[in-house]
């Protein structure tokens, strides 16, 4: 059996030769040979349409005003939470919550307020850039 084979490589060697090409030479992969496909992002920006008309142009001077305030209301809210949090002494901080029905729920364990106002700092946060987002991206 291993004649028949010789026999065979032999034939294809010879077959090769016969016909001016070359038997290819197999290399085995290793990680040095082989390289990872390219990958080629594009990112297409959407067009803004631009307002045409100057009642469009007064709306969106509106709405971007609108937004501005919401911006500005925000991160004032933001500063005095700052303030609330560096002027805290951990002995007399209370936080009172109310509902429609004017139930009120009030807690002064110091621990349960720095929880709750790490909560609200990361979340106004997120809100505040959100609409730092919104104003970077209007196109009046």
């Amino acid at each position: 059996m291993t004649q028949s084979k010789n026999a065979t490589q032999k034939n294809a060697s010879q077959t090769a030769i016969a016909k001016n090409t070359v038997p290819a030479i197999t290399e085995k992969a290793t990680p040095e040979t082989v390289k990872p496909a390219e990958v080629v992002q594009t990112t297409e920006t959407p067009v803004k349409v631009l307002p045409t008309t100057a009642a469009e142009r007064i709306k969106a001077s509106q709405q971007f005003n609108i937004i501005s305030d919401k911006y500005e209301r925000l991160v004032e809210k933001r500063d005095n939470l700052k303030k609330f949090i560096l002027s805290n002494d951990g002995t007399k901080e209370k936080i009172t919550l109310s509902n429609a029905a004017g139930q009120l729920f009030e807690v002064s364990n110091t621990h349960t307020i720095a929880r709750v106002l790490t909560v609200i700092n990361d979340d106004l946060d997120v809100v505040v850039a959100t609409a730092e987002k919104q104003i970077l991206e209007f196109a009046i």
